[in-house]
């Protein structure tokens, strides 16, 4: 397990971020389930427990009734998710909250090393096009190919795009057999 003073400087950057910046509710939320995991304080970590201690419900709360502890737990999964998709990329500490339960889980992962700039991600970074993608634009292979295929049995011919992708058998099978009227 990750030592507690890293754990906190951890909640600090997360408390800090875009994700969290709006949202009060989920920023007690954390901070409340990061603070109990440490102590192993599995009662405060109940769902009744936190709708008295983080969102200020009274005694009456009845968890099967009222789901703002549910609700706040998936938002809060969603912002933990933006933020190391984003911000939180290259941190080395993640806190997460698995569902099916309010404990926060502490994971360590290998620092990430930047990837070097070769000579094609510049070209990519600057808009340049590559050999290969200018030989195949010269080419005309570029434009979309059109064929020429009959249309229904009683229609008239006409010209139809060639599809992007090779279709797939179930898409054949739908094809090769009319559906007098029927819909699938």
């Amino acid at each position: 397990m990750p030592k507690p003073t890293a754990i906190r400087a951890e909640l600090d950057r997360i408390l800090s971020s875009t994700p969290f910046a709006a949202s009060h509710r989920s920023k007690r939320f954390l901070r409340y389930i990061v603070e109990n995991s440490f102590d192993n304080a599995h009662e405060s970590l109940k769902e009744y427990a936190i709708a008295l201690a983080v969102f200020d419900r009274d005694a009456s709360y009845d968890p099967s009734v009222d789901a703002t502890v549910r609700v706040e737990a998936g938002r809060l999964r969603s912002r933990l998710r933006d933020y190391y998709a984003g911000e939180g990329r290259k941190d080395t500490l993640i806190i997460n909250v698995p569902k099916g339960a309010y404990r926060a889980t502490f994971v360590e992962r290998p620092r990430l090393e930047e990837p070097l700039a070769s000579s094609a991600n510049l070209r990519l970074l600057s808009g340049e096009r590559s050999p290969r993608t200018m030989r195949s634009w010269r080419r005309g292979i570029h434009r979309r190919k059109t064929r020429y295929t009959p249309g229904a049995s009683q229609g008239p011919t006409r010209w139809r795009r060639r599809p992007s992708f090779r279709p797939g058998r179930a898409s054949l099978l739908r094809r090769s057999f009319p559906t007098r009227g029927r819909s699938y």
